[in-house]
């Protein structure tokens, strides 16, 4: 009887740890991406809309990627997802 409830019980419970402890490795896992570099975009005009400045980053450290690192009120750069449309947020690489 002991046998039997352990081997009832024994499958489900194991599944069930193994299944959990891969959910908190992949968390772990998506978690310690590293920062890619990427080439930074500004806006010049209609026929050049995203122009290739300096290399910024992906990952979000608290400071934009700027023209001008050093004037907060410069224009930010973006990156490119295609040849005409730069929208996405970058940042300064420390």
């Amino acid at each position: 009887m002991n046998t039997i409830f352990l081997k009832k019980v024994s499958m489900p419970v194991a599944v069930a740890i193994l299944g959990i402890a891969g959910a908190f490795a992949t968390t772990s896992m998506a978690s310690n991406k590293a920062s890619v570099n990427v080439w930074g975009h500004k806006f010049t005009s209609s026929a050049v809309p995203c122009d290739e400045i300096k290399m910024c980053q992906t990952e979000n450290n608290g400071i934009l990627c700027r023209v001008d690192d050093s004037d907060d009120t410069s224009l930010q750069l973006k990156g490119k997802i295609s040849p005409t449309v730069c929208p996405t947020t970058l940042y300064r690489i420390l």
